[in-house]
């Protein structure tokens, strides 16, 4: 992950970001939170009160309407930008311009709550979007499963070529089946990489590619 930028008279004029979606949200993520208060400071003192139970007079959030979140808001922006594998390379003057635009119209996208409102709003939708644990039948072989998609390299190099294994992470519960041979193929940068070579290789995301791969339940 690296920040760059061209200059001229020591004033950066076109700042790029490049590394995975998840670099991204670390390191931006105070500007990005910072970005959604300047754009709503305006929608908040019109509205004035709280959208939910109706309170003045007390400090107000804006918070973002369930399935448009701003981390969902930055992926689907980012998206656009994957240069390889999970790499984006993303002008942060574009960026800033598409994340104001993918904010309008406000009303849309932002509501307007009390402190209680707003952490019951978010309780809420975190409790109905957590996937309930299903259980599946492990095959006979060469089933594991780990928090994150993980590929083991003592535990893959055992099988032969066409050989399947299957994957369950506990994290997102899904679980993904694919032989040997579709490993090597698809998975070509983990197997070359210095962390597999070492021991194994994990994905803090599960990347698209992977999904070719999914057991439907």
């Amino acid at each position: 992950m690296f920040f760059s930028s061209k200059k001229s008279n020591n004033i950066s004029r076109n700042p790029t970001f490049t590394g995975t979606i998840d670099d991204f949200n670390v390191f931006m993520s105070g500007y990005c939170r910072n970005s959604v208060q300047k754009i709503t400071r305006k929608y908040k003192s019109k509205v004035g009160k709280c959208e939910h139970c109706g309170a003045t007079g007390i400090q107000l959030d804006a918070a973002h309407i369930h399935g448009k979140e701003r981390k969902s808001i930055i992926e689907k922006i980012l998206k656009k930008y994957v240069e390889f594998d999970d790499i984006i390379k993303v002008d942060l003057n574009s960026f800033q311009t598409e994340f104001i635009d993918a904010h309008m119209p406000i009303n849309e996208t932002i509501k307007i709550l009390c402190k209680t409102c707003h952490v019951s709003y978010d309780s809420k939708f975190n409790m109905d979007k957590k996937p309930s644990r299903k259980k599946y039948l492990k095959p006979a072989k060469h089933y594991f499963e780990y928090s994150r998609l993980t590929f083991v390299k003592q535990e893959i190099d055992k099988l032969n070529m066409e050989d399947v294994f299957t994957i369950y992470v506990s994290n997102s519960n899904e679980t993904f089946s694919m032989s040997k041979n579709d490993f090597y193929k698809t998975f070509d940068n983990v197997v070359n990489s210095k962390s597999y070579k070492r021991g194994n290789y994990n994905y803090s995301k599960i990347p698209s590619k992977a999904y070719q791969f999914l057991v439907k339940s």
